[in-house]
């Protein structure tokens, strides 16, 4: 398992942390790609079994991979994930103070009209989607709601694309209740099972 820290991520310093403004989807993906490709190239993984799994803004980069660059996955899945950026905005704009979600939006989207979001939103996205997705979201999640994961099942059933939605009853954002973690591993080893199985053997592959 590799955990990389991505430009925008914290505990680096403020410059570190301001180069992920305006990234996502992008420069920010481009650090996730490459944490895989070198795994590969130091031949620790099999790069036919490469699979995201990511959490919250991890879970909206899971999204991505499995439309942006679907050769470098071959599943991936997304928890309590975004996938419509310009709505999640419009949601946090009810709920932000003033100052806060004027910081959050100027971090997310700089000038660019909020419909350019639309580029680099999975839901937005949905044709282009080439590998298995799961979405697992909790229902009283009040930071990213559940009908981002909810909305983004139905654009992919309506492209013909292949995903699976689950969600958990009472569940928030990080999932704190009791049983709701032991839900959500049950789900993504089913899920891995089926898409990613340990142990198995394909053509060309590296033990």
């Amino acid at each position: 398992v590799l955990q990389p820290n991505f430009r925008g991520s914290t505990g680096y310093g403020k410059t570190f942390m301001e180069r992920g403004y305006q990234q996502l989807g992008k420069a920010m993906q481009d650090d996730l790609d490459d944490g895989a490709g070198w795994l590969v190239m130091g031949g620790q993984v099999d790069p036919r079994r490469v699979c995201m799994v990511g959490w919250s803004y991890g879970g909206y980069a899971a999204q991505v991979a499995a439309y942006r660059n679907p050769g470098i996955y071959r599943c991936a899945a997304s928890i309590a994930g975004i996938s419509d950026l310009a709505e999640l905005l419009r949601y946090d704009e009810r709920i932000f103070y003033g100052p806060t979600f004027r910081q959050w939006q100027s971090a997310l989207q700089g000038e660019l009209p909020t419909g350019d979001l639309a580029l680099v939103s999975p839901r937005q996205r949905s044709a282009d989607v080439r590998v298995p997705l799961l979405l697992v979201h909790g229902t009283a999640d009040y930071r990213v709601p559940v009908t981002q994961s909810v909305l983004m099942g139905q654009a992919l059933a309506a492209a013909g694309r292949e995903a699976e939605v689950v969600t958990i009853d009472r569940g928030d954002h990080s999932l704190t209740g009791a049983g709701q973690r032991l839900q959500l591993l049950q789900a993504l080893e089913r899920f891995l099972e089926r898409h990613n199985p340990a142990g198995v053997r394909r053509a060309g592959a590296v033990s």
